[in-house]
């Protein structure tokens, strides 16, 4: 069911709202269709725009018209996405810019997470793929840009599963020379129903996003009845089984973002933890039986690891580890198991993540122009001794987790999908994948 529209206004914000004329002065419920003179009802993107009029959230220019060619700037289409019922920021707002309170909405709400060009000792750092400045909100977005936000509205917010759209570089005509970085999101997007390309076949990631496009991109992303039916796009999440067990991984999907903070944090103005010492009171110890392989005799023998993760999981994770334990497969995890840690603002920094031998299932990317892997420790190009099995480049080593339904290793996958966790080796592209990495967000993030 999708959740309701807050319409929320502050005093500095409406004046300039009705400047950039995305909102309305009111905030109430239009019941006349929306009527400009630049506008037909007979337009591509009327039957979004008009809905969008009547709730309230789109409002035409001081002198009537609605200039639907125009292009939208970043700070526009934040503030249209950051009035999605239950996101909120208390971070105080420093005057930089009219959208900065949605800015930091949606920064906290991991809408804004991009991988950065820089590599921290545990993988691809993270930031904002924006900055807050005045400057960066008022440039025009692009269509690339919108892609990502909209992709990690769907995972990050809305929680949904991710889908694979079959031969997706046959639909979109200038696939191959798209920025590496955003084709997870622009396939999660497309396969989602949301975005479109035009009809040369060209998604043209660079170009600018008009009002238009902007307006009915947001619509598809808040009325599931206006996304388009994708025939080449499937989930590729594990049915999971709940009969038994309702995990806190399922239950935060129909959270609120306060209800989310609260329960994972004990305040709703914090997203992570910055320490152990910070995390002490949410933190618990579980021990959890695995296999462990002897790589000389190849005999795998019974054994138990302890992982520290946040309480509200801790149930869970027994589940999870124990489901693999049973499992014929006998998946080894004598290479290494991680819980929590402080290094980052991820969901590790939650207690909410796992990797799994992290030697032999890397985080890899091509965001740079060539295959990199990273191990936990450092970087090697593809090719080297170290990365002939690392992150599943093969299925060689018996700790590596496998890709598809039947591969070795996909044990380790289907227990914890059973419970509502994703796996970092679902992501889709084929530019970036984290094999060791397991989170409470559908996507693995």
């Amino acid at each position: 069911m999708m959740k309701k529209f807050r319409r929320r206004f502050f005093s500095a914000l409406l004046a300039l709202c009705l400047l950039c004329a995305l909102l309305p002065p009111s905030g109430a419920l239009n019941t006349d269709d929306a009527k400009f003179p630049d506008v037909k009802s007979s337009d591509w993107f009327y039957e979004d725009l008009n809905r969008m009029y009547k709730l309230g959230i789109v409002h035409g220019h001081n002198d009537g018209y609605f200039r639907p060619d125009d292009p939208i700037t970043r700070g526009q289409f934040i503030t249209l996405l950051g009035i999605y019922e239950g996101m909120f920021t208390l971070t105080p707002s420093k005057g930089i810019h009219w959208a900065e309170v949605y800015w930091n909405t949606l920064n906290e709400a991991r809408v804004l997470e991009k991988a950065s060009s820089t590599v921290g000792t545990y993988g691809q750092l993270m930031e904002p793929v924006f900055p807050l400045t005045f400057e960066s909100l008022e440039k025009p977005i692009t269509r690339k840009e919108m892609s990502l936000l909209i992709s990690n509205m769907l995972y990050n917010v809305f929680c949904k599963d991710m889908v694979k759209v079959n031969d997706i570089k046959s639909m979109i005509a200038d696939y191959n020379s798209i920025d590496a970085s955003y084709l997870d999101a622009i396939e999660q997007a497309y396969g989602q129903g949301i975005i479109a390309g035009y009809p040369d076949g060209n998604f043209k990631a660079e170009g600018i996003l008009t009002r238009a496009e902007g307006i009915s991109v947001v619509a598809r992303l808040f009325f599931a009845d206006r996304r388009v039916e994708v025939e080449d796009a499937e989930s590729i999440a594990p049915t999971p089984d709940t009969s038994n067990f309702q995990s806190f991984a399922f239950k935060y999907r129909t959270m609120s973002e306060q209800e989310r903070r609260l329960a994972l944090f004990g305040n709703v103005n914090k997203t992570y933890f910055t320490s152990s010492a910070d995390a002490a009171n949410y933190m618990t110890t579980v021990t959890v039986p695995i296999w462990s392989l002897n790589t000389t005799t190849g005999v795998k023998s019974p054994a138990q690891i302890n992982i520290q993760v946040h309480k509200l999981v801790a149930e869970e994770v027994k589940l999870i580890f124990q489901e693999i334990y049973n499992d014929p497969e006998r998946f080894p995890m004598n290479q290494g198991v991680g819980g929590a840690r402080f290094t980052d603002t991820m969901r590790h920094a939650w207690g909410c993540a796992i990797d799994i031998n992290p030697v032999y299932n890397c985080e890899c990317n091509t965001l740079y122009g060539y295959l990199q892997v990273t191990c936990g420790s450092g970087w090697w190009p593809l090719g080297t001794e170290r990365t002939l099995y690392a992150g599943n480049l093969t299925t060689s080593s018996p700790f590596s987790i496998g890709r598809n339904p039947g591969d070795y290793g996909y044990s380790v996958v289907r227990a914890f999908a059973k419970y509502g966790w994703g796996w970092g080796g679902n992501w889709t592209s084929g530019t970036r994948y984290d094999f060791m990495h397991f989170s409470i967000l559908p996507s693995g993030g």
